[in-house]
């Protein structure tokens, strides 16, 4: 089962023992955009990271080794510590300590930093003049093709309930930023 710190050494767990786990604000962002031109194509990107921002991994809360065993688990919660694995740091799933052994702590608390491909759109303009138009560019583009990040869940660009700040930060069963290919044709008379 886990166990939680006496932070204010009264010899009692409860509410005078929370603390500030993390903070969901970057310490920076940074972002690059170019374009870069090669005769008739143009290849144009975003690059966007976040550093030193932590993410509470909610979902890890619902749905972790020691969540209600009646609940389906993720993958990387299976290891958990049993009397056959006593190695593991993951508590045992068990109906009866369940909400115990998930109460928020910063053990849900991950490092939240990222670095996304945000867009990148490569194009073809086509000599001028052809059938008659001024302008023809061809072009592929793609929205969210990398990340790179050491957080467990989908995306740690999250918050569960859209804009508001005090969940900011946040993870819980959230869907994460979709990949998107999008074809085009730029046509000028």
């Amino acid at each position: 089962d886990v166990k939680y710190i006496d932070q204010n050494d009264d010899g009692i767990i409860n509410d005078e023992d929370y603390i500030i786990g993390g903070s969901p604000w970057a310490d920076y962002t940074a972002h690059w955009k170019n374009t870069l031109t090669f005769k008739g194509f143009d290849l144009d990107f975003l690059w966007a990271m976040s550093e030193g921002n932590e993410v509470f991994n909610n979902t890890l809360q619902f749905a972790g080794s020691a969540a209600n065993p009646n609940y389906g688990k993720l993958q990387s919660q299976l290891n958990y510590w049993s009397p056959d694995n006593t190695g593991s740091n993951l508590p045992r799933p068990n109906v009866d300590t369940a909400s115990y052994n998930n109460q928020d702590s910063t053990r849900f608390i991950e490092d939240g930093s990222w670095i996304k491909l945000r867009n990148v759109t490569l194009g073809y303009t086509l000599p001028s003049g052809i059938m008659g138009l001024d302008n023809v560019r061809l072009y592929v583009s793609g929205d969210n093709l990398l990340l790179f990040t050491d957080y467990s869940g989908i995306d740690p660009e999250v918050n569960f309930s859209g804009a508001s700040a005090v969940t900011s930060g946040t993870d819980f069963l959230t869907q994460g930023a979709n990949k998107v290919w999008k074809f085009g044709v730029n046509i000028t008379f």
